[in-house]
């Protein structure tokens, strides 16, 4: 089995895998520093609306009770409706901030499997001496205004999934890489290294300004 078989039998059985390597990008880490943050401030949120039900439900004990002990049937409507509408309020929101917390939850254990799908992939790759790298179109790229099929690419190299801001695109030859496109890269190792550059661009080289000569003091 050729090499670029193979990558392509691995795309085959991990088909999701590149997509979830470009949605995951280079910043990964520091988004997953802010999901935690969200997620403690939720967790926070819930003892807060918690401890304020706590303490609604003991004040409609305390109105209800004497109501009830003199049969004042009547007129619980009237003196109780107040607390009982601040208590579906924040139930409604304490049911949302639960909600949120099971829905991060459901992505936690999503970006777990997703993991161990790129790991899987990653290490299918490198048994064969392939790889797979994430480059970005920075503004000095040459590929920029490109179609994909108008670039000279090495010949065991594949183009997977690029991210375009918030869309994954899965390309064709038709593609136009723009500034700022995340593209994933997988084939031989030694492809996927010459190919970088050429998606990447090399950074201009900056000049250093000369020095003004000191002047020499006038007599």
């Amino acid at each position: 089995m050729d090499f670029l078989k193979k990558v392509q039998d691995s795309l085959d059985k991990f088909s999701k895998t590149s997509t979830e390597v470009a949605k995951e990008g280079l910043d990964k880490l520091s988004e997953k520093a802010g999901e935690l943050s969200k997620l403690g401030k939720t967790k926070i949120d819930i003892l807060r609306l918690q401890k304020k039900l706590d303490s609604l439900f003991e004040e409609l004990g305390k109105k209800a009770y004497p109501l009830i002990a003199e049969k004042k049937f009547d007129e619980m409507e009237a003196k109780l409706s107040d607390v009982l509408s601040q208590i579906d309020k924040l139930k409604e929101e304490l049911a949302q901030k639960e909600l949120e917390i099971e829905l991060s939850r459901q992505e936690e254990e999503k970006t777990s499997i997703d993991s161990s799908r790129i790991k899987e992939l990653r290490k299918d790759l490198e048994s064969g001496g392939g790889a797979i790298e994430q480059v970005i179109v920075y503004d000095y790229s040459p590929v920029i205004g490109k179609k994909l099929k108008n670039v000279d690419l090495p010949k065991e190299v594949l183009v997977g999934t690029i991210l375009r801001e918030e869309t994954v695109v899965i390309p064709d030859g038709s593609y136009t890489f723009q500034i700022g496109d995340k593209v994933t890269l997988l084939g031989k190792k030694e492809d996927v290294d010459k190919t970088i550059p050429l998606i990447t661009g090399t950074p201009p080289v900056v000049e250093a300004e000369p020095e003004e000569e000191a002047k020499e003091p006038e007599e």
